[in-house]
């Protein structure tokens, strides 16, 4: 997701991304910070939430069941994180559309990423040991 917000989505949406900043401004930390956010975020708290939470409830085969969340991440982002820093639901006022577009094709990435490693058919609560 990283790499993809960095260096792709400047190429889709036509202008750069700064997450870490972005997480860094929300969370008042300074940039290093947010980056670290971002990673524990996508590394251990939300794959905790799919597999605890998610993964029984989604239907489907497992990469199926990981574009479902990351579909539903992406919602989450566009309607309440990117009118918390400014950027409208969907990314209202930029490159009509294509940044929400580059977003969504981030989320469903790592959704479907998500899904298929942790895809085992193991029931959800033995994926993870607490």
């Amino acid at each position: 997701m990283t790499v993809m917000v960095y260096f792709a989505a400047p190429g889709i949406a036509g202008e750069p991304v700064d997450l870490a900043g972005t997480l860094a401004a929300v969370a008042g930390v300074g940039w290093v910070g947010g980056m670290v956010l971002h990673f524990m975020l996508g590394a251990l708290v939300l794959p905790i939430a799919y597999a605890l939470g998610a993964y029984d409830r989604l239907r489907g085969y497992p990469w199926v069941r990981g574009l479902k969340f990351g579909l539903g991440l992406w919602l989450l982002a566009e309607t309440i994180l990117m009118p918390m820093v400014g950027a409208g639901a969907f990314h209202a006022g930029q490159a009509a559309g294509m940044a929400a577009f580059a977003s969504l094709a981030g989320h469903l990435l790592y959704g479907g990423l998500l899904g298929g490693i942790a895809g085992t058919g193991a029931p959800a609560a033995a994926l993870i040991r607490i």
